[in-house]
């Protein structure tokens, strides 16, 4: 399990990318978010999302072939998760696995 998390002020920073693993990169677009989730810099496909609205209710969603999902821009705030799997074979504590799961999160206040 990876955890990648970022924070930003506001959408303009939001959109910038970092030199994280995976991470969530955003773009307003009439009046909608459009978020993409990008794992090593490439878009990932069919990657599971939840985020969360004004009210606190969780919403999910899966990315399209670009990585991409939009969302309704209900307020200046913002907080969601993105996760994929990569196939990624190893040990932990004497238990073999097949796959790392890569957690990206953003939150803009």
């Amino acid at each position: 399990l990876y955890y990648h998390a970022k924070a930003c002020r506001n959408y303009g920073a939001a959109k910038l990318r970092t030199d994280s693993m995976a991470e969530l990169v955003v773009r307003e677009m009439d009046g909608e978010l459009e978020v993409q989730m990008l794992l090593r810099g490439k878009p990932v496909s069919k990657a599971e999302f939840q985020y969360y609205d004004v009210n606190a209710k969780p919403t999910r969603a899966k990315s399209d072939s670009d990585g991409k999902v939009r969302l309704p821009k209900t307020s200046d705030r913002l907080a969601i998760w993105g996760m994929t799997e990569e196939a990624m074979s190893g040990t932990y504590n004497g238990k073999a696995f097949p796959f790392v799961r890569h957690y990206a999160t953003l939150t803009v206040s």
